[in-house]
């Protein structure tokens, strides 16, 4: 198993060369759960790109996740740890 998806599983921190994931617009580093909820978010709100480059996400490695997360500051910022989305997903499942 490769990417994210294997990282995740793992529980690891970073992945085998070290690296840490920083967010590209507040420059602090992401953890694995903010990762992953940035991904699950970016599949299931956004249009067919955006689902398509949360896959792509979960698939890279190391090196091409955070090359994906700089190149796309928009789409993480919208969808990241932050975002209305995460405070929507946060309010729907503290009810539940």
């Amino acid at each position: 198993m490769r990417g994210l998806l294997a990282w995740l599983l793992r529980g690891a921190f970073s992945d085998h060369i070290g690296r840490v994931f920083i967010h590209p617009v507040s420059k602090r580093t992401m953890t694995q759960q903010e990762i992953y909820q940035t991904i699950r978010a970016m599949k299931k709100y956004g249009g067919d790109f955006v689902s398509r480059l949360g896959d792509a996400m979960l698939y890279a490695d190391g090196h091409n996740l955070q090359r994906l997360i700089d190149t796309f500051p928009d789409y993480m910022e919208s969808y990241g740890p932050a975002s209305n989305f995460q405070r929507y997903i946060n309010s729907t499942h503290s009810r539940e």
